[in-house]
């Protein structure tokens, strides 16, 4: 990883901010926040009595980020992102390809969907020309639509809060099931009659049933919430 090759005082402090933001759940902005004040901190604490800062004092500071996403990156947390060239006409989104040993993305440089049967080839321009570092342009998407990795996406519904709001929300369907009192108005994916008819794996028990409610957010309770989610 990145994080490795810099000093345990940096990586330490980086470390808090992954803490307070990944594990304790909060804002990025916060996380902005407590590592400038942990670099503040330690400048502070590094300076002599003439707020002098040795050479490898200065090398410490400038090795701590200042933004949650940098550190996440260097610490290989940041999110797996694939970004699709949508075209500006007729939205029909493009998967990116890869020459053979590049690493860059490359797209169509048209738009060869055809919107409805019959219709003319769309033809509209995919791509944005720019000039790159090296002098040479380099094309990127003109509509770009951001995928994240569905993996990614699933780990990230593992925090306390959201696994509580996921198993309440197939506690109470089941309590309506028991008590039999459908509701007089559906607002909610839940109040269909498929999912309080819908059986699982195991025969005459309801997929959103869990019983015992032991272990973890159970498979149930994940597929409703990405159910409500679409």
């Amino acid at each position: 990883m990145l994080v490795d090759h810099h000093s345990p005082v940096a990586q330490l402090a980086m470390f808090i901010a992954i803490v307070c933001t990944v594990i304790m759940g909060l804002s990025r902005q916060m996380g902005n926040l407590i590592l400038n004040l942990v670099n503040l901190t330690l400048r502070w604490a590094f300076k002599d009595p003439q707020e002098n800062l040795t050479e490898h004092q200065s090398s410490i500071l400038k090795r701590i980020s200042t933004t949650v996403e940098t550190v996440l990156s260097k610490f290989n947390l940041d999110g797996k992102t694939t970004v699709f060239a949508t075209c500006p006409e007729c939205h029909c989104t493009y998967t990116p390809f890869f020459q053979l040993g590049s690493n860059t993305s490359s797209y169509p440089a048209t738009c060869s969907n055809r919107p409805y049967p019959d219709a003319d080839v769309c033809g509209a321009s995919l791509l944005d020309e720019a000039l790159a570092k090296n002098g040479l342009t380099s094309s990127k998407p003109t509509k770009p639509f951001l995928v994240y990795n569905f993996h990614d996406y699933l780990a990230r519904l593992a925090q306390k809060d959201l696994e509580d709001m996921m198993d309440r929300s197939c506690d109470n369907v089941m309590a309506s099931i028991k008590k039999n009192e459908p509701p007089a108005y559906m607002s909610d994916v839940l109040h269909r009659e498929f999912i309080w008819k819908f059986e699982g794996p195991i025969n005459g028990r309801l997929f959103i049933d869990r019983p015992g409610k032991e272990g973890p957010t159970s498979l149930p309770s994940m597929s409703i919430f990405l159910i409500r989610r679409a």
